[in-house]
């Protein structure tokens, strides 16, 4: 999609959340390689999000919901590029802000930030978030919030820093 159109914004931002969620196999060279594109693409669609205008159709409060949702996206894959590179204290404030601006919240918002209190070492932070990732959510996220919370149950200060961690 976006070699057919590089100025795609969505498109943009889906890889920027897609690409850090290589699996524990992938070699360290794939990981880093993953991350720079990740970074490429969101200050790609940072400055398209500079000259993004109204579209055909959209009423101007439709067009600043929709730049609104895209700029909360934008935000999250930034969070989850930072999270993935071990910038744990950056992807924390960033989780904050999407939190502040995303309704309802997102389980998977939640969870990430969990596993970045944990990994900055904040375990009491961490179980509050993964507490609340549990409450919202049924499927995959669930399992893996009550898994790492059990986690820190059984090893309070063993910080994992996994980057299946991160995956949807």
């Amino acid at each position: 999609l976006l070699r057919a159109s590089p100025r795609n914004l969505e498109a943009l931002i889906l890889m920027a959340v897609v690409l850090p969620n290589f699996p524990p196999s992938s070699s360290a060279a794939r990981k880093t390689n993953s991350i720079k594109e990740a970074r490429d693409d969101i200050q790609a669609a940072n400055e398209l999000l500079q000259t993004f205008h109204p579209m055909e159709g959209f009423s101007p409060g439709e067009f600043l919901k929709y730049k609104h949702k895209l700029r909360v996206s934008l935000k999250e894959a930034a969070a989850t590029v930072d999270l993935a590179s071990g910038e744990n204290e950056r992807a924390i404030q960033e989780y904050q802000e999407v939190l502040s601006e995303n309704s309802p919240p997102s389980a998977i918002i939640y969870f990430r930030l969990g596993v970045a209190y944990y990994r900055a070492g904040q375990t009491e932070k961490a179980r509050k978030q993964l507490e609340r990732a549990v409450q919202v959510d049924n499927g995959i996220v669930r399992k893996r919030a009550a898994d790492l919370l059990n986690q820190i149950a059984s090893n309070p200060k063993g910080l994992q820093n996994s980057p299946a961690d991160v995956k949807r």
